[in-house]
C-alpha cells in the first residue's frame, strides 16, 4: 500500500511542508489502477489513508471541471486534492512512469496557472524502509 504522509520537516532535500507519497513499483502500479478514474471524467472522489504530522488521516482526490488544487490542508487536518480530470491525467502517467522504474517526482504544475498548493508535492517509488524527516 502506497504511504501518504504530510509533514512540516524536510523530505527528499526539499524544504517542509512537504506531501509525500512513497512506496515500492507495484505499490504505484496499484495507486495508478485505483486512481484510473480521475483521469478520465471530472466527478470522481476518492478517500486514501494518509498521514498529517505523524497523525492519521484522510486524503480526498477528488476530478472537478476546472479543480486547481494541488494540495489543500484543512482545519480538520484532511488533505484535498481536487483538480480537473486533464491534470489528473498528466499526475497519472507519472505515478504509472513511476510503477515501472525506481525513480521520484516532484509534481509542480508550472504549466497551468492559479494552481493553490499548501506544499511540496513528492512521489518516490524507490521507497526502501522507513524514510528518515531531515529537520533544518
Amino acid at each position: 500500500m502506497i504511504n501518504i504522509d504530510f509533514t512540516i520537516e524536510r523530505v527528499c532535500g526539499e524544504p517542509g511542508p512537504n506531501l509525500y507519497w512513497y512506496g515500492n513499483k507495484n505499490d504505484f502500479f496499484k495507486l495508478a489502477c485505483m486512481l484510473h478514474l480521475l483521469g478520465e471524467n471530472d466527478g470522481y472522489k476518492i478517500c486514501l489513508p494518509c498521514k498529517v504530522d505523524e497523525h492519521p488521516s484522510e486524503i480526498f482526490l477528488i476530478s472537478k471541471c476546472n479543480g486547481k488544487i494541488l494540495n489543500k490542508v484543512m482545519p480538520s487536518k484532511k488533505i484535498i486534492i481536487e483538480l480537473d480530470s486533464e491534470i489528473w491525467r498528466d499526475i497519472l502517467l507519472k505515478i504509472y512512469l513511476l510503477s515501472m522504474t525506481s525513480g521520484r517526482e516532484y509534481i509542480d504544475l508550472d504549466e497551468y496557472q492559479d494552481i493553490q498548493e499548501d506544499a511540496n508535492f513528492i512521489i518516490d517509488s524507490g521507497f526502501k524502509g522507513k524514510y528518515e524527516l531531515i529537520a533544518r
